[in-house]
């Protein structure tokens, strides 16, 4: 098998992950908040822009704590909001449920491949418990 016939297969699967509950339902939310939190996206893409910007020139900026306290009450405010929080909820499933994809194509190519854990970090595996070739101990 070629390797662009490979890629058409992981285009077919995007596309049935495309059509599964928790990604349609996280494409609705994104759209319902962009239209009903607007005014908040707005400010905090502001506040964000205004609090990077004076990071440039760290603790010489002036108003760099301003800036900071400012940012992060308004990402509070952004990240408490019901909306939101669901988003960020389907957001975490769609990535769990990608990374059990990847893991499980992993295991089939090869044991020795690192898994992807729930928490996003690289397990790595061996057979039997077998060190490595290159490891020291």
């Amino acid at each position: 098998m070629e390797y662009m016939d490979i890629m058409f297969k992981a285009y077919d699967v995007a596309d049935e992950i495309k059509k599964t509950p928790t990604y349609l339902s996280l494409i609705a939310l994104k759209k319902r908040i962009e239209c009903e939190k607007s005014t908040l996206l707005k400010e905090f893409k502001e506040a964000k822009e205004k609090y990077y910007e004076a990071l440039k020139y760290g603790n010489y900026h002036p108003d760099l704590k301003k800036y900071q306290a400012n940012l992060m009450a308004i990402k509070t405010k952004l990240f408490n909001d019901d909306l939101v929080f669901e988003y960020k909820n389907l957001e975490r499933q769609l990535q769990q449920q990608l990374n059990n994809i990847t893991n499980q194509i992993k295991k089939v190519v090869s044991e020795e491949i690192a898994l992807v854990n729930e928490l996003g970090f690289l397990e790595k595996r061996g057979k039997n418990g077998c060190k490595k070739t290159g490891d020291s101990h």
